[in-house]
């Protein structure tokens, strides 16, 4: 009995750390923020200049490569920590990046590993579903790469994408 209380209440612990509200409302209250919180800021928070880059094809099921697909887009996140990962907001699309809550169409947060700049990065997709890979910060600057597949009953997708960010706040 003891043992269920105790796991109970670790349970209820982690998911209050977790769910912590956004310590800002947009981009001039997080520089705020950090502004009174700069001592205690992890390496990985601030406010980052975001370049995605996408390629993937279908394969059929006789092994044909179909229907190329890429695109390259730049945008601003805001990474900031919440309980014991940190998340991204997106700062010029909204929301996006909210991993609470409703499944939004992407959704991408950190965690840090036992090495000192390389995190576990995450993506929840609305359309493919959850996958991982590590996200290496080196000089102010952040590194994503990641490769998947998915399988259906006629096809394969393959799909890489490609990460880069700058940091620009604080420096």
């Amino acid at each position: 009995m003891r043992k269920y209380l105790f796991l109970i209440i670790g349970i209820l612990f982690i998911s209050i750390l977790n769910s912590q509200p956004l310590p800002f409302n947009n981009e001039s209250s997080f520089r705020e923020y950090v502004s009174q919180n700069y001592l205690s800021l992890d390496p990985i928070e601030g406010i980052w200049r975001v370049t995605y880059t996408y390629e993937g094809y279908l394969i059929d099921q006789y092994g044909n490569k179909q229907i190329p697909m890429s695109f390259h887009t730049d945008t601003r996140w805001i990474i900031y920590r919440s309980g014991y990962e940190y998340k991204s907001y997106d700062s010029d699309y909204g929301m996006i990046a909210s991993c609470d809550g409703a499944l939004e169409y992407l959704c991408y947060s950190f965690e840090k590993s036992a090495k000192f700049g390389i995190y576990l990065y995450s993506v929840i997709d609305g359309t493919n579903g959850y996958q991982q890979g590590w996200a290496y910060l080196s000089d102010n600057t952040i590194s994503i790469s990641r490769t998947y597949s998915k399988n259906d009953t006629y096809s394969i997708t393959v799909q890489k994408e490609s990460i880069s960010a700058i940091k620009l706040f604080p420096n």
